[in-house]
């Protein structure tokens, strides 16, 4: 049964409008059974819809969910939990992201643990409350639940700050978080203690009622928690011993060891890993001509799918990352500046000149090489990163059909020579074309456009000539077997960005 209530009409973005109308319309059994509150933002991808489905239905669901284009993630480590998936969708129009935490059985509890299965699912699903066009449970089961969600979370750390005073005297406060007191509040007008006592007598072999109703009454006063919340707590573990997923020493020992690997300030993970796809993530490469806007797009394309994904960005032009690298700089300027004096103080056919000339050149070799390294290791890494399920996006990417001055672009600079280090330097061309054998297309590339008339434009400070050869090399990229899109980069940031952003989702 369904009882529609009038709610203020808002504009939501069409994909996830469209999937909650059918799935009203399906008969699927469904709600979005905590945190009716914040639907709206859930709607519009700011936060998650935590949606329990009756898995009698899940075959059904799942077939609504594909034909609306979510896609199934992994979720990020230490948040795996029974019975939940996750499911991303993108609204085109929007531009944003929307993100289901889909449940077949309530778990909840504590973060990082959730240890207790709650088997009072059809409460939720038998009659729901249409509120957005989204379904949700009835105001005191709703209720109820959250207190038991806010008691269950309820840390040790929390008692303390409530039951010594002089701790806030550093700002250290204890109580409930000021979100669910507001949360708690906004259920109470919309029901009442009677109703929710009602509902609790229902379930009075399974839920405890006293702390709920202790923390209702507290919730209606401006009063210190003091002892009250941590003795409420204790009162509902022991009466949902019985639906505990694992003991109580486990649960908190799993509790510890999460947030120590969260919080820790050494040996962290260099990036903080979010969900992932199962089956691996695609590699994807943008290209361009100078000033057709690369970095930008790659990093608000990343910023964008970061909100629940794991990415990683990797810049494939030129680098000096390394210490090596970095040293080389200053011997490097103090060649060229040798040569040069050499050059225009006896010419350039003089001994002076060929014999800087060497040096010189044997150090920028060494940094080409020394780039070509940093080059294979960033894309060994991004191959590592694709494999365990992360959106990979590449700045720059050495393309060999990007000939450049009868060389790649972003590929191998070295060219064996005439003269003293000839051999050094052929040895060096051919470790230098070894490296970048190694490093293969991405799975898909996408061609930023812009004429050499913008490109100039945008990079006053470069070449013109240069930028103008750069450009017409850019023209061989569609040789056959490279997956391309090309997009026109001289339209409004905005739009390079939607156009984008549809290609993406089509190839995650």
């Amino acid at each position: 049964m369904i009882e529609t209530k009038l709610t203020a009409q808002i504009d939501y973005p069409e994909v996830p409008a469209r999937l909650f109308e059918a799935l009203n319309q399906s008969g699927v059994r469904y709600c979005n059974w905590k945190s009716s509150i914040r639907i709206p933002e859930g709607m519009q991808g700011r936060t998650d819809l935590d949606l329990l489905v009756d898995p009698r239905d899940a075959v059904i669901f799942q077939q609504m969910l594909h034909e609306h284009g979510l896609k199934a993630t992994r979720p990020a480590p230490g948040k795996e939990y029974p019975g939940i998936e996750n499911y991303l969708g993108f609204d085109p129009q929007a531009g944003r992201l929307f993100h289901l935490h889909v449940h077949y059985q309530l778990v909840l509890g504590e973060q990082f643990v959730k240890n207790y299965h709650i088997p009072i699912e059809e409460a939720f699903l038998s009659k729901t409350i249409l509120r957005h066009g989204v379904k949700t449970p009835r105001p005191e089961v709703e209720l109820i639940v959250l207190c038991l969600r806010a008691l269950l979370k309820y840390r040790d750390r929390d008692a303390l700050k409530d039951n010594l005073p002089f701790l806030r005297r550093f700002g250290k406060k204890g109580g409930l978080p000021g979100s669910i007191m507001a949360e708690i509040r906004w259920l109470l007008g919309q029901t009442s203690l009677e109703q929710v006592s009602d509902q609790l007598a229902m379930w009075r072999k399974i839920l405890p009622g006293e702390p709920v109703m202790g923390l209702l009454s507290w919730a209606t006063r401006d009063e210190a928690a003091g002892r009250r919340l941590w003795q409420y707590r204790g009162q509902v573990r022991r009466t949902l011993r019985g639906f505990q997923r694992r003991d109580r020493l486990s649960a908190s020992l799993n509790y510890f060891r999460e947030d120590w690997r969260r919080k820790r300030r050494i040996f962290k993970p260099a990036s903080e890993k979010k969900m992932t796809f199962s089956a691996g993530a695609p590699r994807i490469a943008f290209v361009g001509v100078d000033g057709s806007g690369k970095s930008t797009v790659t990093s608000r394309v990343a910023k964008w799918l970061a909100w629940r994904l794991s990415v990683g960005v990797f810049y494939m032009g030129k680098t000096r990352d390394t210490l090596p690298a970095f040293a080389l700089k200053p011997l490097i300027k103090l060649a060229r500046m040798a040569h040069g004096f050499s050059v225009r103080r006896f010419g350039k056919q003089s001994l002076p000149a060929r014999m800087t000339a060497g040096p010189k050149g044997l150090l920028e070799d060494l940094a080409a090489l020394m780039e070509g390294q940093a080059r294979l290791r960033a894309y060994r890494e991004s191959c590592r990163r694709a494999g365990e399920g992360a959106v990979v996006l590449y700045d720059r990417y050495p393309l060999q059909m990007v000939q450049v001055d009868d060389h790649m672009m972003d590929g191998p600079r070295i060219v064996a020579r005439s003269g003293l280090m000839s051999g050094v330097q052929a040895r060096l061309a051919r470790a230098e074309a070894d490296l970048y054998r190694q490093i293969q297309p991405p799975d898909h590339t996408i061609l930023l456009h812009v004429s050499p008339a913008i490109s100039q434009s945008r990079r006053p400070e470069d070449n013109g000539a240069n930028l103008a050869v750069k450009a017409r090399a850019m023209e061989g990229i569609a040789s056959d077997g490279l997956a391309l899109t090309v997009i026109e980069a001289e339209q409004p940031l905005e739009e390079v960005l939607a156009q984008v952003k549809q290609v993406l989702w089509k190839l995650l």
